[in-house]
């Protein structure tokens, strides 16, 4: 599905204003880079992640970063 399309269908079901505050906003648009990065799906409520709906942070996780460091190896060793 397109961003576009995307948008389109959040906007039917979902009320915008909900995004309003900065946290909540900041944390939808990382949810969504991180599905935009190739990651698909969501992960178990119980899991510490971005792409969990119940985790309330607004930054990713240790987890969500091992995800990554396995999808886009660094040869120059980042462990940041």
């Amino acid at each position: 599905m397109s961003w576009g399309r995307y948008i389109q269908v959040k906007r039917k079901h979902e009320h915008w204003s909900k995004y309003a505050n900065g946290v909540k906003l900041r944390r939808l648009l990382v949810h969504e880079m991180m599905h935009s990065m190739g990651i698909k799906g969501h992960v178990p409520t119980n899991v510490a992640s971005i792409l969990s709906k119940t985790h309330r942070n607004d930054r990713i996780s240790k987890s969500d970063k091992a995800v990554l460091r396995h999808l886009y190896p660094c040869k120059g060793g980042n462990k940041g």
